[in-house]
């Protein structure tokens, strides 16, 4: 019990003291030295007062600095040139020589031949001193050394100037009206915005910790305290963002989350201080996971598709090579991989791409994708992989490997794994389904306005008019993430057209898969791919709804998919009387959308939804044979 007394006695004297030094950080009071940052030799901002002790304890950089004096007949600068800036300073200032000769350490300052008739003459030189500050008026002088820190290295400025082989530092007498008063440490800075993580590194010298406020000031902070030599700072900073990647949890706009860790790779340690790192990139991979969530949740989120578009390679490798990151079908992942790459094209090359692109697991392509595959190889070998054209490196004859792996059976395809090109490529384990149970929904509208004005256009052309069908085309909404005339879903483009004929009595709607759109490159024939050939991997339900008295109802629902229904690449399903337009009464007979009432709802507009269904569990080839899985054991291959 008093071992346990004795350690909370302690325990709270150390937090009084820490308490104590955090009072003391921008505090003139008992400061005895001055902190001055800088960018091109010039001050930024007001000097911050400092204190010797705390610093000294802190930062052995510090420390070097403050300890040392030079033992010269005159007061001095003394500089630290850019190439001994990360040096401790210690040795430095044994070997700089002072202007009367020799080294600071041997003896700096003292004539060889003054024998023992030196020390009579500082002391004489003391007792002048003395009587001089003694004087009425007279300001006693300090012997202060001011010691400039230079950038750290690695930085630009430093780059630029550290010599190849290290000056002897000179001492320049400086005239006593411009000595300050205390010593003057110097903190070149590279630009001005890393003056808050700068300030933050000093103040962790005092307080103990590191309250960033976000990623990128806690990188920063941590590159700062690393270079100042600052003892436990990196470990504070890593500690600030296991918290902040803790508490960010999967939100989108989380100013902690892993994106924002990703975005600003550039700040991250050197590869030989990773190691400490490592727990802080544990942490943010799967915080990554959470926040982008899958790829239908990041294709059909136009705020979630920017941040992909800015997250680095490493973070989209992260996302590709898990298990864990949601997907409807590999088609999708090969299509947001196409996203990433027609915004980054610029800031990557050929071997960040393959890398890539060898995390997508082709094997599981649905037929048209395997058809946009064999497209993308044709353009590889005509394009080369200089041009976007041919952005995907697989050649024609890779990519018939993998069409035929795909349709072999399993003692086939554990030979053809022997010969793979690439062996994530052939990878057969599925990634965790997206689509609930109940399916995933999308609402779609058409606006009253946009409906009266097309058909009021379409009825003044008369019937002379080339083209009596009109296709409306309704507007999938994401809230406040914005809306898209189109969901990505499967690895392809679906869109909802709702088709009105002149003269006829009925409406129809449909809903068509393309080629995204995200595919089309300059020179590249992925586009035109012909339709009505390449059975999608999709089963979906569109609904259109009606009104009756205010409350909603369902007027037209249909269930597509590639077996019933004909869902193919480039073709649309759906029906061609599915809303009737004879029995809307009590409406403006001189309203061109007046037949449409009873489709629109209180705010006028037409509405329904496209809603996402599971597909039915696929059948995987084994010894010759099919055997039909279970959904629990998709991508298993199960013992007879």
């Amino acid at each position: 019990m008093e071992l346990l007394a004795s350690l909370g006695a302690r325990a709270a004297y150390s937090l009084n003291l820490l308490a104590f030094c955090e009072r003391l950080y921008d505090n003139t009071s008992c400061s005895d030295c001055t902190i001055v940052f800088t960018v091109c030799g010039e001050a930024l901002g007001p000097p911050l007062p400092g204190h010797k002790l705390v610093l000294q304890a802190a930062s052995s950089h510090f420390a070097a600095m403050l300890t040392r004096r030079l033992e010269t007949e005159q007061q001095v600068q003394l500089v630290i040139p850019p190439a001994l800036a990360r040096q401790p300073l210690g040795p430095v200032l044994g070997n700089i020589p002072t202007a009367a000769g020799g080294g600071a350490g041997q003896g700096g300052g003292r004539p060889a031949a003054a024998g023992t008739r030196a020390p009579k003459r500082r002391q004489a030189q003391r007792k002048d001193q003395a009587d001089e500050n003694e004087q009425p008026g007279k300001v006693p002088r300090k012997e202060v050394v001011d010691l400039t820190l230079d950038s750290p290295a690695g930085s630009p400025s430093h780059a630029a100037a550290q010599p190849t082989t290290p000056p002897v530092p000179a001492v320049q007498p400086v005239p006593s009206s411009r000595l300050p008063h205390v010593p003057v440490l110097r903190i070149a800075l590279v630009s001005p915005a890393e003056l808050p993580a700068a300030l933050l590194a000093v103040r962790f010298a005092y307080a103990g910790r590191v309250d960033a406020g976000c990623v990128r000031v806690a990188l920063e902070a941590r590159r700062m305290g690393d270079y100042l030599l600052l003892g436990g700072c990196a470990e504070a900073c890593d500690a600030y963002l296991l918290d902040a990647l803790a508490a960010a949890g999967g939100g989108a706009e989380a100013s902690g989350s892993g994106a924002a860790l990703y975005q600003h790779q550039a700040l991250w340690p050197a590869p030989e201080a990773k190691p400490s790192f490592a727990p802080v990139l544990a942490a943010a991979r799967p915080q990554l996971l959470r926040h982008f969530g899958s790829t239908l949740a990041t294709l059909n989120s136009p705020s979630l598709r920017q941040q992909l578009a800015a997250v680095p390679a490493d973070a989209l490798e992260a996302l590709l090579e898990s298990d864990g990151f949601g997907a409807d079908t590999e088609d999708s992942v090969l299509v947001l991989l196409r996203v990433w790459v027609a915004a980054n094209w610029a800031r990557t090359d050929a071997a960040a791409r393959q890398r890539l692109c060898g995390l997508v697991r082709l094997a599981q392509l649905s037929p048209a994708g395997r058809c946009v595959l064999t497209w993308l190889a044709c353009d590889h070998a005509a394009k080369g992989p200089s041009r976007q054209a041919g952005w995907f490196p697989i050649t024609p004859l890779q990519a018939c490997h993998v069409s035929t792996f795909a349709a072999a059976t399993a003692a086939q395809q554990r030979r053809m794994k022997v010969n793979a090109a690439c062996p994530d490529w052939l990878k057969t384990i599925p990634r965790t389904p997206c689509i609930p149970p109940a399916g995933l929904s999308f609402p779609f509208s058409l606006g009253r306005t946009q409906l009266r004005t097309a058909l009021a256009d379409h009825a003044a052309a008369g019937a002379g008019d080339s083209q009596p069908l009109l296709r409306l085309h309704p507007r999938f909404s994401f809230g406040t993430a914005g809306d898209l005339d189109h969901v990505l879903a499967g690895g392809l483009e679906l869109r909802v057209e709702v088709h009105a004929m002149r003269g006829e009595s009925a409406a129809g709607v449909f809903v068509y898969a393309f080629v995204p759109g995200a595919y089309q490159a300059q020179g590249s024939s992925v586009t035109g791919i012909p339709g009505s050939f390449f059975p999608a991997w999709l089963r979906v339900r569109l609904t259109v709804h009606g009104w009756t008295g205010g409350r909603r109802r369902e007027a037209f629902s249909g269930m597509y998919d590639e077996d019933e229904g004909g869902m193919v690449l480039g073709g649309g399903c759906g029906s061609a009387r599915a809303l009737d337009l004879t029995g809307g009464g009590g409406f403006n007979h001189g309203d061109p959308a007046g037949p449409w009432f009873p489709y629109l709802g209180p705010a006028g507009e037409l509405t329904g939804e496209l809603t996402l269904l599971p597909r039915a569990p696929p059948q995987l080839p084994l010894q010759g044979g099919w055997v039909e899985l279970p959904m629990q054991r998709r991508g298993l291959l199960a013992r007879r």
